[in-house]
């Protein structure tokens, strides 16, 4: 039996999100076409038909969207020894290198604030809760955060440290990140059940699962996906983008959340560099904030980025109680004078009297 070229494909990447991707545009490929990818190599196929048939199929996609897409089939066609200059033609490579070019995100997204964050995860579990803390306060992508382990977390620091090693994340490069108290009691408890989610996990799923497996969110890039759009649903949250049918308030967003609400407090430079953005600021940055100074400030903006532990909103009442300081001050005031008034009739009526 022939193993799919896809599969042939995705197999030297580790990263799910990535496979997820990848796959997704190939089999938008061989949809668009109505072929088989089993044998497609093999048989006579005009690349450039295919191509132009890929491209126009995909034309209501996000432009980032459909640059990825387009990307992956043209390195998918390399890989499998097409020669791309050769098999397309001029017209389809301009097509190609238009649709690839710079571009910038058109959904306008909208990060939550923590009241409606909070109102979001109302509608969750404690694997919903447990998850979408854990990345609303340690900045973290969702692929680095679904390869993390219980082993990787130190409970014991103040506030708890995340160890991110150079495997898992985006740039290679490792680094630390912090959570939240309430992200930290949320996590625990998940550990708790953990075990049982695990085990209905495996009794249910189609795919097989592994029962020991280590990680501490123990499912894929889509099912956390479909998580957070089910509470954007529940909540009221869902609202789409116009433009391209995207949730505003995507997943990603968490990311976004991290560093609004850290940066005015632990300082942008720290809140960069525990969002894994090292390579712009340079090694002097990670020199001068050591291990115990980026928990210091860390700790500083945990009042702000918490979404259940959020400190009162005392305005109101400090409002109120500076009015209350004003009355008594104007009234103390009034007394002051009609004593004074009051002394000075005194004072004549006692001369006159003698």
């Amino acid at each position: 039996m022939k193993k799919s070229p896809i599969n042939e494909f995705v197999g030297g990447y580790t990263k799910p999100h990535t496979i997820f991707a990848y796959k997704r545009s190939l089999k938008l490929f061989f949809e668009a076409i109505n072929k088989d990818p089993v044998g497609y190599f093999s048989a006579k196929n005009d690349y450039d038909v295919d191509m132009k048939t890929y491209i126009n199929y995909i034309q209501s996609r996000a432009p980032i969207t459909k640059k990825h897409d387009i990307s992956t089939v043209r390195t998918f066609l390399d890989e499998n020894g097409v020669n791309i200059k050769e098999e397309l033609s001029k017209k389809t490579q301009k097509l190609i290198k238009l649709y690839t070019k710079k571009i910038k995100a058109i959904t306008q997204d909208i990060v939550c604030t923590p009241k409606e964050l909070k109102k979001i995860l109302q509608y969750g579990t404690l694997k919903d809760r447990a998850l979408f803390l854990f990345l609303s306060s340690t900045g973290l992508r969702i692929d680095e955060a679904l390869k993390l382990t219980f082993d990787d977390i130190r409970f014991d620091k103040n506030p708890v440290l995340v160890d991110v090693s150079a495997p898992i994340t985006k740039t290679s490069e490792s680094r630390i990140t912090f959570m939240s108290n309430e992200a930290k009691d949320c996590l625990l408890e998940w550990k708790k059940h953990r075990p049982e989610y695990l085990h209905q996990a495996c009794t249910k799923s189609i795919k097989k699962k592994w029962k020991e497996d280590p990680h501490i969110f123990p499912f894929a890039y889509p099912t956390a996906h479909r998580m957070w759009n089910r509470l954007l649903e529940q909540s009221g949250f869902a609202e789409r983008d116009k433009t391209t049918g995207r949730h505003r308030r995507h997943i990603h967003t968490l990311r976004k959340y991290f560093r609004i609400y850290l940066a005015p407090k632990a300082t942008s430079d720290v809140t960069e560099l525990l969002l894994g953005h090292q390579d712009a600021l340079g090694n002097v940055y990670r020199d001068k904030y050591p291990e115990s100074k980026l928990g210091e400030m860390y700790k500083r903006a945990v009042p702000d980025i918490s979404v259940f532990e959020v400190a009162p909103d005392l305005s109101e009442v400090n409002e109120k109680l500076d009015k209350k300081d004003k009355t008594i001050e104007d009234m103390q005031m009034q007394i002051n004078d009609l004593q004074g008034k009051y002394g000075d009739l005194l004072h004549k009526i006692v001369i006159k009297g003698k």
